[in-house]
């Protein structure tokens, strides 16, 4: 819990953490197909510094130094599951590495974050996030109303219901 990032400039450091979704596993409406096909998302955290040379360039038209490093941490992290998940390895057809640059493109997240709001002071004193707005019958929810997390979501969603109407907690 020391280590925030993965200081991949550092060729012996491995990534400290691998955190695996599966998300189509988790979606009913997902059709694995004859050949039971399933996606996995598997995220480990790196600093946005290490990205900035290369924020000024678009998606597809990024330089080779750029996907050389893609290539090279890909590799890295699959070998990260080839050692600590070699029955998921077996069963992987194709990967393909996103980075915080990727992240931005498209969700236009500030420094190409993930999980939302930075967990700053700034972002705890602001009175703006909470479940009622001032605008009537709009509600917020969502991992950044209380505070980071999964539970924090699940948390607001109970907060939101309850601004709703009172009754949830009964």
């Amino acid at each position: 819990m020391d280590t925030l990032y993965w200081d991949f400039t550092d060729k012996n450091l491995r990534p400290h953490i691998l955190y695996c979704s599966y998300g189509s596993l988790k979606d009913p409406d997902h059709d694995p197909g004859k050949d039971n096909k399933h996606t996995a998302d598997i995220l480990t955290f790196v600093k946005w510094e290490e990205f900035t040379k290369w924020k000024d360039t678009s998606l597809n038209h990024r330089p080779e130094d750029y996907k050389a490093l893609k290539v090279e941490l890909e590799n890295r992290l699959m070998e990260e599951i080839k050692i600590h998940r070699p029955e998921l390895y077996k069963l992987i057809d194709h990967h393909e590495l996103s980075t915080p640059l990727t992240t931005f493109h498209y969700d236009k997240a500030p420094l190409g974050g993930i999980y939302g709001l930075d967990s700053n002071m700034e972002r705890y004193a602001n009175t703006n996030l909470k479940c009622r707005t001032p605008l009537e019958n709009f509600y917020l929810s969502g991992v950044d109303i209380y505070f980071p997390g999964f539970l924090s979501a699940i948390f607001s969603g109970l907060g939101t219901a309850a601004a709703i109407d009172r009754r949830v907690f009964r």
